[in-house]
């Protein structure tokens, strides 16, 4: 993530000039909803909002979140929660209170770039609960 390696639509549409830099998933969210709903204005997808800000993302680092928290083995300290700091650099300062901190966040991460991938070539929008769900199993 660090490094630029996923690209982003914001990214892409300075090279491809009629892609829409808006996330996919916010965009799919809005033309979901019916004509009575704001839908506000999209967010143009870099890499913070790609892994962390979109509303479909922030769902899933919730029910992430809590589910790490219900498996830790220490069960005093601190509430476990993702925030964006975590995204970036992995659970590693929880590997003691969580098992295999490392891989559950690359599989976390994986899972995201999973489900954008399958809205991009297949039209499938993922909800956050979808996303946990093939991630948890």
């Amino acid at each position: 993530m660090a490094h630029a390696a996923v690209p982003t639509a914001a990214q892409l549409s300075h090279y491809i000039p009629d892609l829409e830099p808006a996330c996919k998933f916010c965009s799919t969210a809005i033309q979901t909803s019916d004509a009575n709903d704001d839908p506000g204005t999209l967010e143009s997808e870099n890499i913070a909002h790609y892994f962390w800000a979109c509303p479909r993302i922030r769902d899933f680092w919730q029910r992430v979140s809590r589910f790490l928290q219900d498996i830790r083995t220490e069960t005093a300290g601190p509430v476990f929660q993702v925030d964006l700091r975590m995204v970036a650099t992995g659970f590693g300062a929880w590997s003691r209170r969580l098992p295999n901190a490392d891989a559950l966040h690359g599989l976390a991460v994986w899972e995201i770039y999973r489900a954008r991938a399958e809205l991009s070539l297949e039209g499938t929008a993922h909800s956050g609960e979808a996303m946990f769900i093939r991630w948890k199993l």
